[in-house]
């Protein structure tokens, strides 16, 4: 199975990818959606992809200018996808693979806070509870930054944990994101997504 970034440096590039019980690579159209919204936030900023799968959010956030990106997956084939496409789209530079349990790397994670957050754990599982509190509770993210969880529309994850508030919720058919800024901060996201720029349309799945 192949994906193709969608916008940025590397549009149009293929990755791998592979769907399974526990690796789902997010939508085209989902991801076309969350970084139109996100795209006054993508320069220069450092990501943290959590329940990372093939990799296909933190590339597709390197491609449209994001600095670095912390993947975090414990599945060992996904990682070897990871390790795979982030060679092929050379951004080595710009990476670090956490290849283990994704709990730990936040119970254990001392280095500089992300400025987005990202996670899309297996669907049906508990782990976006304890994903929210230790990104909370240990202050991995920046308080101008922004926490991202993927669901189902069924497993809406809680509106309040610590000072970090949902303001949002996006759909995208099957998968939904919401958005936590610190203090409910309604300005940190915007009510419509930007209209795609001039050579941002979707590149089409294989």
């Amino acid at each position: 199975m192949g994906l193709r970034i969608s916008g940025g440096t590397a549009r149009g590039r293929e990755i791998l990818a592979r769907k399974g019980p526990d690796t789902r690579p997010t939508s085209a159209k989902s991801r076309s959606g969350l970084f139109d919204i996100l795209r006054p936030r993508m320069a220069g900023s450092r990501w943290l992809d959590l329940y990372a799968g093939n990799g296909t959010i933190g590339l597709e956030a390197l491609s449209r200018g994001a600095d670095y990106v912390v993947f975090a997956e414990r599945h060992r084939d996904a990682c070897r996808m990871i390790t795979t496409n982030v060679a092929k789209l050379g951004f080595g530079e710009q990476t670090f693979l956490w290849c283990g349990e994704v709990l730990k790397l936040l119970s254990q994670y001392q280095a500089e806070p992300f400025d987005i957050a990202f996670f899309d754990p297996p669907w049906g599982t508990d782990n976006y509870r304890d994903t929210l509190r230790w990104l909370t509770e240990r202050n991995l993210v920046r308080p101008d930054g922004l926490i991202i969880a993927e669901h189902r529309k069924e497993d809406l994850p809680q509106a309040v944990v610590g000072d970090w508030q949902r303001i949002r919720t996006a759909d995208y058919g099957d998968t939904h994101s919401s958005f936590y800024p610190i203090q409910g901060d309604h300005t940190a996201v915007p009510d419509d997504e930007a209209e795609p720029q001039d050579g941002e349309a979707e590149p089409e799945q294989d």
